[in-house]
């Protein structure tokens, strides 16, 4: 049924199909310049100089990113002998980045924007208008008008994006935040700091390659040896999370825990935010952790029973807009990314804000630009929008749902047809030396895509695992055992076979300081014998 990817025969065959230069792929600068780095940390010394006492406002965001960025800037500057204080905007009554209303709370001093700032041109002129001072670092591609890039009118824009001498445009908001705080602190250890940047850049799905990898590299080095900030040591133990930590682990545990609460809660990334800049003292972390734990448990459980809730069997290759009034704006762009797995088409999901306006998250698929959709749509319908190629945010008026869902399709156009899924190479036989092999080119992600292995199965045990959901297979004869997510009930309406087809990712499962091979399976199917 599987049909194979080019004829690579090596996994590092395989790696080099994305990256051809795999010398500079595995040993890549760790440093590019960054425009303006040096001068915004320069300005911040030189304005506390002036006046050791000046307010300093670090103006973050509410996703794993943003979180992670501020959590560095404020230790950062707390290790270099100042006092920041902190704001989040509240997601569902605020939005997202700076905003007027968050300059109106400020009187005097020096504000510092990390993983967004960029697009707040009204924001930050009222600032100046006000006398205030404006670092912005992000790591967004600015606005443009009528071809031109549109800037704010900040002191010092420290965004590789806006420059075209910028060596490396990969890093993410915490990314650039540690660059900064290692050129404000060249003497000092910032291994903790790096590792909060290393889980921002997997969680905001940042390209695992040049100045990334390194930094995710490190980052996974130092959180297994423990190197981390109070608040995600205690974090760790409640989730038995302790030895072999990985990227997935970022991406899959981790992150979404962080997440989860800006999600459910207006200001609920804030309650995030304090546990991962507090010290030692804070007697009450473990409580709060587990209170994190609880809350991503909930996200879980409303996102299940959202898309339980979506009946699409019929749905054909179109675009596909949905609402429910009831679903909560933190979790709609989840839903739009299942959606959007499952169908294979664009997705925009809408939930109804306390205003009565519908608030939309979109997904999309490759070839179909979504930012590029929205900036072709006509802007009577469209309160305000924003995005990239994969991911949008977008706000209408309830009374003109219909008459998007008809512009968004018509925008779309012909719908690429969905991929064959292709694998890249037979499972070996030797799985500790392919394990070590793939362990060359690791970290994983964007960019740098895991190897996908085929290989027959025979089914000795089936087992269900988590909320019933998720599938564990194994055979009498050999270690290896399969993993499904969201894959047992494709099983039985299978038939529940006996000898199935499978392709699947190949990793390592560590429990109790011992390793057994496992494949996390991405497709599988009957087979008729082996």
């Amino acid at each position: 049924m599987y049909k194979k990817k080019g004829n690579c025969n090596t996994i590092k065959g395989v790696i080099e199909r994305n990256h051809p230069d795999i010398k500079d792929f595995l040993s890549p600068n760790p440093n590019p310049q960054i425009v303006n780095l040096k001068k915004a940390v320069n300005m911040l010394k030189n304005i506390v100089s002036d006046d050791p006492n000046i307010p300093i406002k670090i103006v973050g965001d509410y996703d794993v990113d943003g979180i992670k960025a501020t959590v560095i800037m404020v230790k950062a500057l707390r290790m270099y002998g100042l006092n920041p204080s902190t704001r989040i905007p509240h997601r569902f009554s605020e939005g997202y980045g700076l905003s007027e209303k968050i300059i109106d709370e400020i009187s005097d001093g020096l504000i510092i924007t990390v993983d967004n700032g960029i697009a707040a041109i009204d924001a930050i002129k009222k600032a100046k208008e006000k006398g205030l001072y404006v670092i912005i670092t992000d790591h967004h591609l600015p606005q443009k008008k009528d071809g031109n890039i549109i800037l704010p009118e900040a002191d010092i824009i420290v965004d590789p994006w806006v420059y075209e001498e910028s060596e490396y445009t990969g890093y993410c908001g915490a990314g650039l935040a540690y660059r900064f705080a290692k050129e404000l602190l060249p003497k000092s250890n910032l291994d903790d700091l790096k590792v909060l940047a290393a889980i921002a850049t997997i969680a905001d799905i940042m390209p695992l390659k040049g100045a990334n990898r390194l930094l995710v590299q490190d980052g996974l080095k130092l959180i297994n040896k423990g190197r981390v900030v109070p608040g995600l040591r205690h974090l760790l133990r409640k989730l038995k999370l302790e030895e072999h930590i990985t990227e997935d682990d970022f991406a899959f545990t981790i992150g979404p825990i962080i997440n989860a609460s800006g999600r459910l809660y207006d200001d609920g990334a804030s309650s995030v935010l304090d546990i991962f800049v507090a010290d030692w003292r804070d007697y009450q972390l473990p409580y709060k952790c587990g209170k994190l734990i609880d809350i991503n448990e909930e996200r879980k459980k409303r996102l299940r029973n959202a898309i339980d809730s979506i009946d699409l069997p019929t749905h054909k290759s179109t675009p596909l807009v949905i609402y429910d009034p009831d679903w909560g704006e933190g979790i709609v762009g989840l839903i739009a990314g299942k959606l959007c797995e499952k169908y294979h088409v664009p997705v925009i999901a809408f939930t109804r804000t306390k205003s009565g306006q519908l608030k939309g998250s979109g997904r999309s698929i490759p070839g179909i630009h979504l930012k590029n959709v929205l900036d072709s749509i006509p802007k009577d319908i469209l309160i305000g929008y924003g995005g990239h190629e994969g991911a949008a945010g977008l706000s209408i008026k309830k009374e003109n749902l219909k008459r998007f869902e008809k512009e968004f399709e018509k925008a779309c156009g012909t719908l690429p047809e969905k991929p064959e899924i292709t694998y890249d190479l037979e499972l070996p036989f030797n799985l500790v030396d392919t394990l070590d092999e793939l362990d060359k080119y690791a970290p994983y992600g964007a960019k740098n895509p895991k190897v996908r292995f085929h290989f027959y199965f025979k089914i000795d045990k089936v087992e269900q695992l988590g909320d019933g959901t998720h599938i564990r297979l194994s055979n009498n004869n050999t270690s290896l055992e399969l993993i499904g997510f969201d894959m047992y009930n494709i099983y039985l309406t299978m038939g529940a076979p006996s000898k199935i087809e499978v392709i699947g990712y190949l990793s390592n499962q560590w429990f109790n300081g011992n390793s057994k091979p496992q494949i996390e399976m991405l497709s599988f199917c009957p087979a008729e014998s082996l």
